[in-house]
């Protein structure tokens, strides 16, 4: 309210009451990098930007800074990046699906007996990826973990549909040795309808993820049930028009009329199938029986949404019992930083990074060392004699031997403000949190006795403390103020209020509206607050 002829009619400045100055903001955050501080870098890519091809333009680029005269001594410290969890997610699956395709290789020649056999059926494989991938391009679907995941699934099932077609040829290259073509023709003809079936019966049963109601589920598995579709479709068109081309170019495998460990299995395998056909009771009550014995460990299978996996990055979460400031919280860090430290070589421990900060969180980030590239190493690692320990065992260790702090407890599990993740919440329910919360200490001390728990710890009620304000509505009414107005004082007298941003040449800076030496200020000065009213 401006009323005239007053000082501010008259022209009054910002700068007659109060001080306004460009000054850095208030750290209340600190991050270390292997006992030194740290200053974190957040990059963003554009909602229709590629992530590994951003992620991989970025590396290029901090490695070019990097390597500047100005910054020598400087280590730089990928914290996350998911450009990296999606080329290593898609290079751990595309070695999956090369031992996989080795694999089915090896399996399709101990049954078929011929190279020249095995290497025709196995050529749906590449064939059907081709198709596959085309078509992904023209659907919009991009190769990522999903799709291609689709991908491997599909591999084992890629080569069924051809091994089928040619063995019911080879059944009439027995019968016709001299007539390729004919053998070809009515060896096809036979499973034909079977193939097909079996092929739209695997396709239609994604259809509900494709076409179905849209949830967070469905729209991650319509990728893997497109990809997987498409491969289906490209496998029966390949066994029924390559394979039955190239079984009538090919000359009749050497095994077709002699005796062999697999005509002996498959003889074997017809007189099985003869006698439960010649024993229907005993057959059923066998298959009763298989049935009624699976369903006790059917119940106890477990059930994990999204399992852990080996990551070679390990997190240990704070679990804070207040607020601390950053002076109070490094000691603790230090302490658990020096354990790193000192079992670098024990743990195979890389680098170690922390971040901790006054509004309750702290988190340290282990980051391990890498297999050696190679072959050699590869092998060692498939066989389970790498150089480098499972990470699963070097958390194991790492927690067994973690030091006590007085700010709080530390765990693996945790989002790094407190609270758990992973485990399982209980809940309790009252009048008195005091009374609360002296339950929840004796509850927390039996769970942890139990030897199937670990990292058992309240996840509320950290210990912080509050100071009440009670306003006296009445009184306050009598002078001119309400209950929200006393406290929008009270805010801007202890934290201070943001206002609009000032847009300085290119920048834009945060603007504070802060009284002097509020953030000082004591209980008993609060309560000699002058409240002023409009």
């Amino acid at each position: 309210l401006i009323r005239p002829g007053t000082l501010v009619e008259r022209g009054l400045k910002l700068g007659d009451i109060a001080s306004v100055s460009l000054r850095p903001a208030r750290v209340d955050f600190a991050r270390r990098l292997d006992g030194k501080p740290a200053v974190g870098i957040d990059i963003r890519r554009e909602r229709d930007a590629n992530l590994v091809d951003i992620g991989s333009a970025v590396m290029a680029k901090v490695r070019q800074i990097q390597a500047s005269p100005d910054l020598a001594g400087v280590q730089v410290y990928t914290i996350q990046s998911q450009a990296d969890s999606v080329t290593g997610a898609l290079s751990q699956l595309g070695r999956a699906g090369l031992e996989g395709t080795l694999l089915s290789v090896l399996v399709l020649f101990f049954f078929l007996r011929d190279w020249a056999s095995t290497l025709m059926v196995s050529l749906a494989i590449p064939i059907c990826f081709v198709i596959t991938l085309g078509c992904m391009h023209f659907l919009g679907i991009s190769l990522n973990v999903l799709s291609m995941m689709g991908l491997l699934l599909a591999v084992g099932m890629l080569v069924d549909n051809a091994v089928v077609v040619v063995e019911s040829i080879y059944q009439y290259r027995e019968k016709h040795p001299d007539q390729p073509w004919y053998s070809a023709v009515q060896g096809t003809q036979v499973v034909g309808v079977a193939i097909a079936a079996g092929t739209l019966s695997s396709v239609i049963v994604f259809l509900p993820n494709i076409f179905g109601e849209a949830n967070n589920i469905s729209i991650f598995l319509a990728q893997v049930a497109i990809t997987m579709s498409i491969a289906h479709l490209a496998s029966w068109l390949v066994a029924v028009s390559l394979v039955p081309m190239l079984a009538s170019r090919l000359p009749a495998p050497r095994f077709l009329g002699r005796t062999s460990a697999i005509t002996r299995l498959r003889d074997g395998y017809g007189r099985a199938i003869g006698w439960t056909l010649h024993h229907r009771r005993w057959t059923m009550l066998a298959l009763v029986a298989m049935s009624l014995l699976s369903l006790l460990p059917m119940t106890l299978t477990r059930y994990d949404m999204f399992d852990d996996g080996q990551s070679r990055r390990l997190q240990l979460y704070y679990q804070l019992n207040a607020n601390y400031r950053l002076a109070d919280l490094k000691p603790d860090i230090l302490k658990v930083e020096k354990y790193l430290d000192e079992n670098r070589e024990r743990f195979q421990i890389a680098s170690i990074y922390s971040w901790y900060g006054e509004q309750g969180f702290a988190v340290t980030r282990i980051l391990l060392t890498e297999p050696s590239p190679g072959l050699a190493e590869w092998l060692a690692e498939w066989v389970g004699r790498g150089s480098t320990r499972p990470a699963e065992q070097s958390k194991e260790e790492v927690r067994a031997g973690l030091p006590r702090i007085a700010t709080g407890r530390i765990g693996f599990d945790g989002n790094g403000n407190g609270s758990l993740s992973g485990g399982i919440d209980i809940a309790l329910v009252g009048d008195s949190m005091r009374q609360l919360r002296e339950l929840s200490t004796s509850v927390v001390g039996v769970l942890s006795r139990l030897p199937s728990l670990r990292d058992v710890r309240p996840d509320k009620g950290n210990g912080d403390r509050e100071m009440p304000v009670r306003v006296d509505r009445d009184r306050a009414r009598q002078y001119g103020f309400d209950a929200q107005t006393v406290a929008s004082f009270i805010q801007i007298a202890l934290r201070g209020m943001p206002l609009r941003d000032f847009n300085a040449d290119d920048r834009q800076l945060p603007v504070w509206l802060r009284f002097q030496g509020s953030d000082t200020r004591s209980m008993a000065g609060l309560s000699d607050f002058k409240l002023r009213a409009a």
